[in-house]
């Protein structure tokens, strides 16, 4: 709880630009992403990130020129905005000021696709991270260990899925 001060008024700069986005808001509260970390775990992580303003100003820059992008935004969506960051921060504010200055609008799956990657990566990397943590304690629980080889391997799936949408992209 270092910083809770600044980490506070970031908070609040948060929920009043969101303002009336309430099934955002609600997304990170009281749930689990797919790979097992508390949501409102992840945006606490996310936080403490040196780039975190950054990256504020890019998605105030985004949501500005593309109103209807908020909106358009679903369940997972902000987890995978935010898995991705933490995953790479620098490519997703890059990448969210590149579509802030697209001409044409810039709506959820061209936001989603240019971050799917990383999103993935960041995933990736939780999922492994909690397998070390259940194997590390020798932990016994067969079902929470099935369930977590079973979230690995949906996720190399969908990096399999990208891998091969990337190789028809660039035959085309």
């Amino acid at each position: 709880m270092k910083n809770w001060d600044k980490n506070r008024e970031t908070l609040h700069t948060i929920f009043t630009a969101l303002g009336s986005s309430f099934s955002i808001v609600g997304s990170l509260f009281g749930t689990w992403d797919t790979s097992g970390e508390s949501k409102l775990m992840l945006l606490w992580e996310v936080l403490q990130n040196e780039k975190f303003p950054d990256f504020l100003t890019s998605v105030s820059s985004l949501a500005s020129k593309h109103p209807s992008l908020l909106s358009q935004l679903q369940g997972n969506d902000i987890p995978d905005i935010l898995n991705a960051f933490k995953q790479d921060s620098e490519y997703v504010i890059s990448t969210m000021n590149t579509l802030s200055n697209e001409a044409q609008t810039v709506d959820r799956n061209g936001l989603m696709s240019a971050l799917k990657l990383q999103s993935l990566m960041g995933r990736a990397k939780a999922i492994g991270d909690r397998a070390r943590a259940l194997l590390s304690r020798g932990h016994q629980n067969k079902e929470e260990i099935e369930k977590v080889k079973q979230e690995l391997q949906k996720v190399i799936g969908e990096l399999t899925a990208l891998e091969k949408a990337n190789a028809q992209d660039v035959q085309q």
